[in-house]
């Protein structure tokens, strides 16, 4: 992806290129001036910016292992499946494969090590939901973040209009997006003593 900056004219320039080298003395005082005027904390950093190549855009991804598991390793979270920023459900997510992992391997693992059967349980449990998120990411990404010809109120996906006409089923994303499609919760085992 190209890093992009305003030339000041209004049109973009396309800086994925550019290379800073041998910068003339006072435009590098300049610019690193600038740069620590919009954020100081980079004051005893700022001699690192000498490439344009160390500076990175966000890439977004949407994707999931096949496999989350074989012997002795266990894939949940981010390590399995790579999330969309869209609708912030990432770290719910994972949250959600943790808690389902303690829910399903706590007990076992007291008895010694777990088989990869038993690791497979996990991703059995947790691949539907996240499917699910990521079709609805992929949906937001395609039809409502991009794909719209014109800011009409026509052009919004029928979800939206639908949201938008009864506001009653506003709270319904929401709350799908806050526990999701399979809401995980905490079954610890107690141990012999009767104590957590």
């Amino acid at each position: 992806m190209p890093i992009v900056v305003s030339s000041g004219s209004g049109r973009p320039i396309d800086c994925s290129r550019a290379r800073v080298g041998a910068p003339r003395p006072e435009a590098s005082t300049t610019r690193s001036a600038a740069i620590v005027s919009l954020a100081p904390f980079l004051k005893d950093r700022i001699t690192e910016l000498d490439d344009w190549s160390k500076i990175k855009l966000l890439t977004v991804q949407i994707n999931r292992l096949k496999k989350w598991c074989r012997d002795g390793l266990l894939c949940i979270g981010d390590s399995a499946h790579a999330m969309s920023p869209a609708g912030g459900v990432g770290i719910n997510l994972a949250l959600q494969d943790a808690v389902a992992t303690a829910n399903l391997l706590a007990a076992k693992l007291r008895n010694g090590p777990v088989s990869v059967a038993d690791l497979e349980q996990i991703q059995k449990r947790r691949e539907w939901p996240t499917r699910l998120i990521q079709a609805m990411q992929s949906f937001i990404h395609r039809h409502v973040v991009t794909g719209r010809e014109s800011k009409a109120g026509d052009s919004l996906p029928i979800v939206v209009r639908l949201l938008r006409w009864f506001p009653a089923l506003r709270s319904l994303p929401a709350r799908f997006i806050g526990l999701g499609p399979r809401p995980e919760h905490i079954q610890s085992p107690l141990n012999s003593e009767g104590q957590r």
